[in-house]
Protein backbone atom coordinates (compact mmCIF):
# COMPACT_ATOMS: atom_id res chain seq x y z
CA UNK A 1 0.00 0.00 0.00
CA UNK A 2 1.02 3.63 -0.49
CA UNK A 3 2.39 5.40 2.32
CA UNK A 4 0.01 7.87 1.47
CA UNK A 5 -3.29 6.18 2.16
CA UNK A 6 -1.49 4.76 5.70
CA UNK A 7 -3.40 6.04 8.41
CA UNK A 8 -2.18 6.32 11.75
CA UNK A 9 -3.73 7.14 15.05
CA UNK A 10 -6.56 6.78 17.34
CA UNK A 11 -9.28 7.74 14.66
CA UNK A 12 -7.73 5.60 12.26
CA UNK A 13 -11.02 3.09 12.03
CA UNK A 14 -13.32 6.05 10.93
CA UNK A 15 -10.96 7.39 8.82
CA UNK A 16 -10.42 3.95 7.07
CA UNK A 17 -14.21 4.03 6.91
CA UNK A 18 -13.65 7.01 5.24
CA UNK A 19 -11.00 6.17 2.60
CA UNK A 20 -12.90 3.07 1.86
CA UNK A 21 -16.34 5.72 1.05
CA UNK A 22 -14.09 7.26 -1.00
CA UNK A 23 -12.73 4.88 -3.02
CA UNK A 24 -15.75 3.71 -3.57
CA UNK A 25 -16.83 6.79 -4.98
CA UNK A 26 -14.05 6.80 -7.39
CA UNK A 27 -15.05 3.25 -8.54
CA UNK A 28 -18.10 4.24 -9.26
CA UNK A 29 -17.00 7.56 -11.07
CA UNK A 30 -14.49 5.12 -12.73
CA UNK A 31 -17.23 2.71 -13.59
CA UNK A 32 -18.10 5.06 -15.72
CA UNK A 33 -14.90 5.70 -17.42
CA UNK A 34 -14.31 1.82 -17.85
CA UNK A 35 -11.15 2.00 -17.27
CA UNK A 36 -9.88 -1.53 -16.28
CA UNK A 37 -6.55 -0.78 -14.73
CA UNK A 38 -7.57 1.77 -12.39
CA UNK A 39 -10.44 -0.37 -11.41
CA UNK A 40 -8.71 -3.15 -10.54
CA UNK A 41 -6.09 -1.10 -8.00
CA UNK A 42 -9.01 -0.03 -6.45
CA UNK A 43 -10.19 -2.64 -5.97
CA UNK A 44 -7.09 -3.57 -4.37
CA UNK A 45 -6.82 -0.65 -2.07
CA UNK A 46 -10.23 -1.11 -0.86
CA UNK A 47 -9.27 -5.13 -0.31
CA UNK A 48 -5.81 -3.72 1.51
CA UNK A 49 -7.92 -0.89 3.67
CA UNK A 50 -10.65 -3.52 4.82
CA UNK A 51 -7.99 -5.51 6.17
CA UNK A 52 -6.21 -2.81 7.73
CA UNK A 53 -9.44 -1.95 9.66
CA UNK A 54 -9.69 -5.67 10.89
CA UNK A 55 -6.44 -5.26 12.39
CA UNK A 56 -6.83 -1.97 13.80
CA UNK A 57 -9.79 -4.17 15.65
CA UNK A 58 -7.83 -6.38 16.73
CA UNK A 59 -5.09 -4.02 17.58
CA UNK A 60 -7.82 -2.01 19.88
CA UNK A 61 -8.95 -4.98 21.79
CA UNK A 62 -5.09 -6.03 22.89
CA UNK A 63 -4.57 -2.31 23.98
CA UNK A 64 -7.75 -1.99 26.14
CA UNK A 65 -6.61 -5.71 27.57
CA UNK A 66 -3.04 -4.93 28.16
CA UNK A 67 -4.47 -1.45 29.43
CA UNK A 68 -6.50 -3.50 31.66
CA UNK A 69 -3.69 -5.67 32.67
CA UNK A 70 -1.11 -2.59 33.31
CA UNK A 71 -3.93 -1.17 35.80
CA UNK A 72 -4.41 -4.90 37.56
CA UNK A 73 -0.44 -5.05 37.59
CA UNK A 74 0.00 -1.54 39.03
CA UNK A 75 -2.73 -2.02 41.49
CA UNK A 76 -0.41 -5.21 42.79
CA UNK A 77 2.70 -3.74 42.86
CA UNK A 78 0.97 -0.90 45.05
CA UNK A 79 -0.38 -3.47 47.31
CA UNK A 80 2.88 -4.83 47.16
CA UNK A 81 4.43 -1.50 48.38
CA UNK A 82 1.79 -1.11 51.18
CA UNK A 83 2.73 -5.06 52.55
CA UNK A 84 6.49 -4.35 52.28
CA UNK A 85 6.42 -1.18 54.16
CA UNK A 86 4.22 -3.27 57.05
CA UNK A 87 6.41 -5.77 56.77
CA UNK A 88 9.25 -3.16 57.17
CA UNK A 89 7.53 -1.48 59.79
CA UNK A 90 6.98 -4.83 61.93
CA UNK A 91 10.72 -5.88 61.32
CA UNK A 92 11.81 -2.42 62.66
CA UNK A 93 9.11 -3.24 65.69
CA UNK A 94 10.97 -6.31 66.19
CA UNK A 95 14.52 -5.11 66.35
CA UNK A 96 13.54 -2.60 68.95
CA UNK A 97 11.79 -5.22 71.17
CA UNK A 98 14.78 -7.41 70.87
CA UNK A 99 17.04 -4.92 71.61
CA UNK A 100 14.87 -4.08 74.79
CA UNK A 101 14.62 -7.57 75.66
CA UNK A 102 18.38 -8.21 75.20
CA UNK A 103 18.97 -5.54 77.49
CA UNK A 104 17.05 -6.62 79.92
CA UNK A 105 18.43 -10.10 80.10
CA UNK A 106 22.06 -8.93 80.16
CA UNK A 107 21.19 -6.59 83.42
CA UNK A 108 19.41 -9.33 85.01
CA UNK A 109 22.22 -12.12 84.22
CA UNK A 110 24.55 -8.82 85.38
CA UNK A 111 22.55 -9.08 88.51
CA UNK A 112 22.37 -12.85 88.78
CA UNK A 113 25.98 -13.06 88.78
CA UNK A 114 26.79 -10.95 91.20
CA UNK A 115 24.46 -12.48 93.52
CA UNK A 116 26.06 -15.79 92.36
CA UNK A 117 29.52 -14.29 93.57
CA UNK A 118 28.10 -12.93 96.52
CA UNK A 119 26.57 -16.32 97.60
CA UNK A 120 30.23 -18.35 96.82
CA UNK A 121 31.40 -15.36 98.52
CA UNK A 122 29.06 -16.43 102.18
CA UNK A 123 29.25 -19.95 100.99
CA UNK A 124 33.10 -20.17 101.71
CA UNK A 125 33.15 -18.22 104.99
CA UNK A 126 30.14 -20.60 106.10
CA UNK A 127 32.34 -23.73 104.68
CA UNK A 128 35.36 -22.32 106.64
CA UNK A 129 33.56 -21.97 109.68
CA UNK A 130 32.06 -25.43 109.46
CA UNK A 131 35.41 -27.12 108.89
CA UNK A 132 36.77 -25.05 111.95
CA UNK A 133 33.56 -26.55 114.35
CA UNK A 134 34.06 -29.99 112.73
CA UNK A 135 37.71 -29.76 113.39
CA UNK A 136 37.00 -28.45 116.74
CA UNK A 137 34.17 -31.03 117.68
CA UNK A 138 36.22 -34.02 116.15
CA UNK A 139 39.62 -33.05 118.32
CA UNK A 140 37.13 -32.98 121.41
CA UNK A 141 35.79 -36.65 120.40
CA UNK A 142 39.17 -37.75 119.91
CA UNK A 143 39.98 -36.13 123.53
CA UNK A 144 37.62 -37.83 125.02
CA UNK A 145 38.10 -41.44 123.42
CA UNK A 146 41.56 -41.22 124.41
CA UNK A 147 40.65 -40.67 127.99
CA UNK A 148 38.43 -43.47 127.82
CA UNK A 149 40.48 -45.49 126.18
CA UNK A 150 43.40 -44.54 128.88
CA UNK A 151 41.06 -45.16 132.35
CA UNK A 152 39.98 -48.47 130.24
CA UNK A 153 43.80 -49.04 129.88
CA UNK A 154 44.72 -48.16 133.61
CA UNK A 155 45.49 -51.10 135.43
CA UNK A 156 44.37 -49.28 138.88
CA UNK A 157 41.21 -48.47 137.60
CA UNK A 158 38.55 -50.52 137.82
CA UNK A 159 37.04 -52.14 134.45
CA UNK A 160 35.14 -50.12 132.96
CA UNK A 161 32.32 -51.50 130.75
CA UNK A 162 33.19 -51.93 127.25
CA UNK A 163 29.68 -51.36 126.53
CA UNK A 164 30.14 -47.71 127.57
CA UNK A 165 32.78 -47.36 125.37
CA UNK A 166 31.01 -48.86 121.95
CA UNK A 167 28.56 -46.62 122.51
CA UNK A 168 30.37 -43.41 122.80
CA UNK A 169 32.47 -44.32 119.63
CA UNK A 170 29.46 -44.91 117.69
CA UNK A 171 27.17 -41.88 119.25
CA UNK A 172 30.36 -39.91 117.74
CA UNK A 173 30.52 -41.47 114.29
CA UNK A 174 27.01 -40.79 114.06
CA UNK A 175 27.38 -37.35 114.93
CA UNK A 176 30.43 -36.11 112.48
CA UNK A 177 28.43 -38.25 109.86
CA UNK A 178 25.18 -36.19 110.52
CA UNK A 179 27.14 -33.39 110.85
CA UNK A 180 28.93 -33.52 106.93
CA UNK A 181 25.42 -33.43 105.40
Amino acid sequence: MKSKYKIIGDKSSEQIDYAIKYISFILIISVNEVNPSKLKLLRQYIKELKAENAEISNFRRKILEFDAERVDLRRKISEFDAEIAELKHKIAEALRANEEYNKRRDAENAKLKARIKELEKKNTKENAKLRDRIMKNTLKKVDEIRKTVNHVNDPDKSMVDLNIVTEFVQDLLEELLSSDD
